[in-house]
């Protein structure tokens, strides 16, 4: 009888076991699902283009090789030197080269008027040469500041008076290479001088484009100038190197046709622009032959790697290669593989207002800055312009649904990616939600580029305002990208009633006091508990969503709902229904939404107990089916040993659920 029993309490044991189990099982399969994966918002990165609802001319949108954008202040015109210039009066401007000064002041020369001119960005001139200091002053080409022998001197190359020399700061000539008025290909003798450029290579040397028909490239040496000696002292070795035909201009090897720009590199190679082969060498000095081109030989266009009558060329110092491509009317700047970093319109960015829109450009020569302004000699233009960067620029995105068109959402973070650039540009952001009226300002921690948006920031769009700005018109910062975070919305509990002339208090398991809403937010929140309030016209009180409301003027109540922002507090009175109002979201807390309320003086109910959270239904069906089970399952197997123990049949009716396992 004994073993009987123990086993029929170990299969009872067993099966409370087995419920249990299923019970533990049904709770956690049926728990609230995890929160969804954020959703990620991206524009500027490849395949995510900038939607701009419109973009002012001081922005502009730069598209990178791999499909990505950046947005940048836009270049524009910062300074001219024309006509009413100081240095120009009412002459025209028809300066034919360029360069900028360590000083920051500018040294041109000009053709027509003619003369070579150090001046300021305004024009104010600080030195010049004129036909009034040299009668032999003719028409000038270029012009080059340089040192030597702690000397400050200037190179001029004046292509009809058939001489290339050096000027002192009192105007006298120190150095010549060329007859004045004599155009020859001999010792000492020149045809057209377009271009020439000191160098401390070797010694120091000039280098001089002689064009036209002297179709040439040469290289003097400058220590062999001996004033009034027979041929100033040069002889046929003070040519140390020389490229091109002469009278046989062409572009096959060792030839050229019409040389206009040329330097002599660090490295001692000789960089050409040889206008008429449509392309800009580089010449390796001990071998003779082409290190590098950009430009197909003899072929004229604005396609990749084309070019239309390039003028001059510069080598810059990160290897790139700068280009007066004066047939195009741009300026170019190349890199070393050949690609164009970056391409500046000169019809578009530089047009004077003197100008029409169809009047062509024609840059002569480009340089930039100390400070990153390029500036270009435009002979067509009749100016010299300083090209940089506006001062600032705004532009705001279009409403962004975030991947889930017309469906609340809480928007989490914004994040960017760019450059900022020296000290004096900055990038900053504002944002609204769902078209309201007002920005919001997106402010950043110290060296962070991620601003966390207030809890509550909920709707259906988004949209964001970029601004960039700089105190400097030679930089400006770039917007790489931009990256909004948002999650799934969620929906509060209902608010506390209203007594009085005043809202509820949260009803967060009978938590009381007089209470006051903050100025962007209305509407109380919470779940069971009960609020009080009072007003004006007496006393009254309120419950939660279980409760009423009573006061001497009335019962009011309250709910709150969908999590969004409002403008303007609602307040209910003793006399009416309180309104339905919405709050703010808050994350993290079960059954809440909107703004905490702040508690005036008062008295106080103790600190309530929090509500657990809801338990899913489906958990509960689950655990009704369990409870079925353990009442049901295991009734047969009890019945079965109690009629083997006591021998007891045919008491029970066999058809009546759940004693028919007791009958036969």
């Amino acid at each position: 009888m004994r073993s009987v029993a123990h086993s029929l309490l170990v299969r009872l044991a067993r099966v409370a076991v087995l419920m249990v189990a299923v019970l533990a099982a049904g709770l956690t399969g049926f728990a609230a699902p995890a929160a969804a994966a954020p959703t990620i918002t991206q524009q500027g990165t490849a395949g995510h283009p900038f939607t701009w609802t419109s973009l002012p001319s001081a922005l502009e949108v730069v598209d990178g090789d791999e499909g990505d954008q950046d947005l940048r202040l836009a270049l524009t015109a910062i300074d001219r030197i024309a006509k009413g210039s100081p240095i120009y009066g009412e002459e025209s401007c028809d300066a034919r080269s360029v360069e900028a000064l360590d000083s920051g002041n500018l040294l041109f020369s000009d053709r027509s008027l003619p003369i070579v001119a150090e001046v300021t960005r305004t024009g104010e001139p600080v030195w010049t040469y004129s036909a009034g200091d040299d009668p032999d002053l003719q028409r000038p080409f270029s012009a080059q500041r340089f040192t030597r022998g702690g000397q400050t001197l200037t190179l001029i190359s004046d292509r009809d008076a058939k001489r290339v020399w050096a000027v002192d700061e009192d105007k006298r000539v120190v150095w010549q290479y060329g007859v004045t008025d004599e155009k020859g290909l001999g010792v000492n003798h020149l045809l057209d001088p377009f271009c020439a450029r000191y160098s401390e290579l070797d010694g120091g040397t000039v280098v001089i484009a002689d064009t036209l028909d002297a179709s040439r490239v040469i290289v003097v040496r400058y220590g062999d100038y001996v004033a009034g000696a027979p041929d100033n002292g040069f002889t046929e070795e003070s040519v140390v190197w020389s490229y091109g035909t002469p009278g046989s201009a062409g572009s096959g090897p060792g030839q050229l046709d019409k040389p206009h720009g040329v330097d002599r590199l660090a490295s001692g190679n000789i960089l050409v622009a040889d206008e008429d082969a449509q392309r800009v060498i580089e010449i390796d000095w001990e071998t003779r032959e082409i290190a590098w081109q950009y430009g197909v030989t003899d072929q004229a266009g604005d396609g990749p790697g084309l070019l239309k009558e390039p003028n001059a060329a510069r080598r810059l110092s990160d290897g790139d290669t700068l280009i007066a491509d004066a047939g195009n009317a741009r300026v170019l700047r190349v890199s070393a593989t050949g690609t164009i970093d970056r391409e500046y319109d000169m019809k578009s960015l530089a047009r004077p207002s003197w100008h029409a829109e169809n009047d062509p450009s024609s840059p002569r020569q480009a340089a930039y800055t100390r400070d990153g302004l390029l500036v270009v000699a435009d002979s067509l233009f009749q100016q010299i312009v300083l090209l940089g960067y506006e001062g600032s620029g705004q532009a705001a995105s279009t409403p962004l649904d975030c991947g889930r068109p017309g469906v609340k959402k809480a928007f989490v973070s914004l994040t960017w990616q760019g450059d900022t650039g020296p000290s004096g540009t900055e990038v900053a952001f504002a944002y609204k939600v769902d078209g309201a009226k007002d920005w919001r300002q997106c402010t950043f921690k110290s060296g962070l580029r991620r601003f966390d948006f207030p809890a509550g920031t909920v709707g259906k769009t988004i949209a964001y305002r970029a601004t960039l700005s700089s105190t400097d018109h030679g930089h400006t910062p770039t917007l790489e990208s931009i990256i909004i975070q948002s999650t799934e919305a969620k929906t509060g509990g209902s608010g506390g009633g209203g007594g009085g002339d005043k809202p509820g208090g949260s009803g967060n398991s009978g938590q009381t006091g007089s209470y006051t809403y903050q100025s962007t937010a209305q509407g109380g929140t919470g779940t069971s508990g009960t609020g009080t309030g009072s007003g004006v016209s007496g006393s009254g009180s309120g419950a939660g969503s279980y409760g009423t409301g009573t006061s001497s003027s009335g019962a009011g109540s309250g709910t709150s709902s969908a999590a969004t922002s409002v403008d303007v507090p609602v307040q209910a009175t003793g006399s009416g229904t309180l309104e339905s109002v919405q709050g703010y979201q808050v994350q993290g807390e079960e059954g809440v939404s909107g703004v905490p309320l702040r508690a005036v003086e008062g008295a106080q109910a103790a600190e309530p107990e929090r509500p657990g959270p809801a338990v899913p239904v489906l958990a509960l069906v689950a655990a009704a089916l369990v409870v079925a089970a353990a009442f049901f399952v295991p009734w047969p197997f009890v019945a079965a040993h109690l009629r083997g123990l006591t021998g007891f049949d045919h008491t029970r009716p066999a058809r009546v659920l759940p004693f028919r396992p007791l009958g036969k």
